[in-house]
């Protein structure tokens, strides 16, 4: 932790992205297809499309607050309403949710067989590190926050 905000070291997007485009660059050399039917590419641009209007909702909430959605800014509240009603986590949950989509729009195996490698080292690399920072910051407030809203849904 850091005075200025969380000890996040790696941008999350990031953590999505590279894996995603690299695991999509194996299935190129190794393929794992998987079965071609228009109902898995339709669930992953729904998948997709719903992340993205749950991680914009997150980011627009943070923005009507004032507050920064860079992990390693210092922050000046907890955040609770919007999608924090639900989860602690609707950034990086909608990451989640729009990877699996893009692996599910890729058509390959590769992407959803990395997925929980990545949602550990997010939970890890960025949410614990997010949590102690947070609780350091806000105490009592934080507590109860954790108390009554899940980490993840």
């Amino acid at each position: 932790m850091t005075s200025r905000g969380a000890d996040v070291r790696l941008p999350p997007p990031l953590v999505y992205a590279v894996p995603l485009i690299l695991l999509w660059l194996m299935d190129r050399v190794l393929p794992w297809p998987m079965p071609d039917h228009p109902a898995r590419t339709g669930a992953g641009w729904l998948l997709v499309v719903a992340a993205v209007g749950l991680g914009a909702s997150a980011v627009a909430t943070f923005r009507r607050r004032g507050i920064t959605v860079i992990p390693h800014h210092a922050v000046s509240a907890v955040v609770t309403s919007g999608p924090y009603r639900v989860t602690r986590n609707p950034m990086y949950l909608g990451l989640t949710v729009a990877y699996l989509g893009a692996g599910l729009v890729l058509g390959s195996w590769w992407p959803l067989a990395g997925l929980p490698v990545i949602v550990l080292l997010v939970d890890r690399l960025v949410i614990a590190r997010e949590e102690t920072y947070l609780r350091s910051r806000f105490g009592a407030d934080y507590a109860a926050f954790c108390q009554r809203t899940r980490r993840w849904v």
